[in-house]
């Protein structure tokens, strides 16, 4: 079991008894170089309260080791990202577990011609079928089960065809719909035999890469994941006993922060970089009632900085053929997309309780925009990402209380671990 994998998958459980079913000798693979690898650079080691590191770097058990996971935020939904079927990444077994518990999840399709569009997906190992809704038309995966009549407790896709990317590069990541309009998963990790596309040229992406030089020079020591963890916990646990006269000149010194940041990486005030935004997905919620801004940050390891990915549990194929990098702007001017999103990954990085304050404000000023329009508030955290903000931002939900947050994941452990 990778490191990573069992951490997620433990810590959404009421009682976690640590590393204690496992035998030193695991214990001494994670301390290993590959067990090193397996961590997905740090990601999840320092979040597990029963594990810490001696002074030669090994981790190891502490003494006390059962601890409790915090609930799950109510206005935080989660939809599960399927890595397609039939290959060596394929996450089945965790959609599987995930559609018998009656969660969401999200699934990429492409169909031949005069194939139908898919109407359900089935295990077949058990023939066990789930129904597909069209995740096109909208991004609230929040509401698939009461838009389309689903009883709660009852497991439903979210449908999304294959735009933008060719059939021959998408590869496994999206699955084939069959004949009869049923897409079936679960198969054999060797199915899938269609040799993968050859390597994308590198793009030459100087603004990127000037942002990126200087992030490595600028880059503060330690773990980053761990740094924005404390600093957004930190900031929106302020926020929550501040005065109004204090949070305003905290926010007013953040907003600089971030204004000068930008600045000093090519930004002028006239082309100033808003830290949330909208994407075209997100806009077609609009027709829904719901107006959706998010975060969108540099995806998996693009941002540059050494040991850091923001996509910890992503596939090839999934980071060949990202969003944040293949879809419309993303992939029409490739440049300036990307340098937005490593300067809003790096801020979030060096600066995370700037960075906290900054989101609040943004959030705040969405919230009074949507009430205006009579609609629902609806914020998506990780555009381009898989961050779990629910350990590291915890009290922003507190705090936002009347937003509707959501993300798709591909960590089985934290779609599990909400309330359904």
């Amino acid at each position: 079991m990778r490191f990573s994998e069992y951490l997620v998958e433990s810590t959404h459980q009421d009682d976690v008894h640590g590393l204690g079913q496992y035998t030193s000798q695991f214990l001494q693979h994670l301390s290993s170089p590959v067990g090193a690898h397996e961590h997905d650079h740090g990601i999840f080691e320092w979040t597990h309260p029963a594990l810490e590191k001696d002074d030669g770097g090994k981790l190891k058990l502490k003494g006390e080791t059962s601890v409790s996971a915090p609930s799950h935020p109510e206005n935080y939904h989660l939809t599960l990202s399927h890595t397609g079927t039939g290959h060596a990444e394929s996450n089945d077994h965790h959609v599987i577990n995930a559609l018998n518990a009656g969660h969401v999840v999200a699934m990429v399709y492409q169909r031949g011609k005069g194939i139908p569009h898919p109407t359900h997906v089935e295990d077949i190992k058990t023939g066990k079928r789930w129904r597909l809704t069209n995740g096109d038309d909208d991004d609230n995966t929040f509401d698939r089960h009461a838009k389309h009549g689903i009883p709660k407790g009852e497991g439903v896709v979210s449908g999304l065809k294959l735009k933008g990317v060719s059939n021959e590069r998408a590869g496994a990541f999206a699955n084939q719909v069959d004949p009869d309009g049923i897409i079936r998963i679960n198969k054999p990790a060797d199915t899938y035999t269609h040799a993968p596309a050859a390597p994308k040229e590198k793009k030459h992406l100087p603004k990127t890469q000037a942002i990126i030089d200087k992030g490595e020079a600028e880059r503060p020591e330690g773990n980053l994941h761990q740094r924005i963890h404390h600093g957004l916990s930190k900031a929106f646990g302020e926020m929550q006993t501040d005065s109004p006269e204090v949070h305003a000149a905290k926010t007013k010194e953040s907003l600089k922060a971030w204004h000068e940041f930008t600045k000093a990486r090519g930004y002028s005030s006239k082309s100033r970089l808003d830290f949330m935004g909208s994407n075209g997905k997100t806009e077609k919620s609009t027709g829904e009632g719901v107006k959706t801004i998010g975060v969108g940050l540099a995806p998996h390891s693009l941002s540059g900085l050494d040991h850091f990915d923001v996509c910890p549990r992503s596939s090839t194929e999934c980071r060949a053929n990202c969003l944040g990098t293949e879809a419309g702007g993303n992939k029409q001017y490739p440049d300036s997309s990307l340098a937005g999103k490593v300067l809003r990954t790096h801020f979030m990085a060096f600066h995370p309780e700037h960075a906290a304050r900054v989101m609040d404000h943004e959030i705040t000023k969405h919230k009074e925009k949507a009430k205006k329009e009579g609609m629902i508030a609806g914020v998506r955290l990780n555009i381009t990402s898989d961050m779990p903000y629910e350990k590291y931002a915890r009290p922003m939900f507190d705090r936002h209380k009347d937003v509707q947050f959501y993300d798709y994941s591909k960590i089985h452990g934290r779609v599990m671990g909400q309330n359904k």
